[in-house]
């Protein structure tokens, strides 16, 4: 059993070098492009794409509401699953059923939020996990010119293994690699 985890954590630890490889490779091509910074401010309230992980109701209440309930915000696109909580600015966006567990879900989430970058035009794009909700929002954002936010609502812990001790928590990562994502994640 412990070499079939650290087999699909090596397998997991080489998928993010090449997705964190790509990442740095488009932010290089991209440098020095045209971007929404310092434009003016909308005339209508701005609208976020909100994507992440979320265990719990209390967590919608302290993070979500906040944000929804802010006056400059027109509308929040909530990508998640997980608990949720209704309000009037808030849009859920679910994925389904079939696509909530393991690989599949990271893949769901992916392709939706890119989706959903393209389709409705976000002003900011926030991830509440580094890897892959911020990271993605980051690789997406130049589809809507959106700005980016990561939020860390769970401190240091986010970057241990380079941000995947969240999405993959049963992976063993060896001791060489999870120094070297965990150096990569925090710079």
């Amino acid at each position: 059993m412990r070499l079939l985890r650290l087999l699909l954590g090596c397998c997991v630890a080489c998928f993010v070098f090449g997705f964190y490889g790509v990442t740095f490779v488009l932010l290089l091509l991209r440098r020095g492009s045209s971007r929404r910074q310092g434009s003016p401010a909308p005339s209508r309230g701005l609208s976020v794409l909100v994507t992440g992980r979320v265990n719990s109701r209390n967590w919608c209440r302290s993070h979500l509401l906040p944000l929804a309930e802010a006056g400059c915000v027109e509308k929040v696109l909530f990508l998640m699953d997980g608990p949720v909580i209704q309000h009037p600015k808030i849009q859920l966006c679910r994925l389904p059923e079939f696509f909530s567990h393991g690989v599949f879900r990271l893949a769901a989430r992916s392709v939706r939020l890119f989706y959903l970058t393209l389709k409705e035009k976000p002003d900011v794009i926030v991830g509440f996990s580094f890897f892959p909700s911020a990271v993605l929002g980051l690789l997406a954002s130049p589809l809507a010119g959106a700005a980016v936010v990561y939020q860390m609502t769970g401190g240091a812990v986010e970057l241990a293994n380079g941000g995947i001790a969240t999405e993959f928590p049963r992976a063993e990562i060896p001791k060489i690699c999870s120094r070297l994502l965990s150096f990569l994640a925090r710079n």
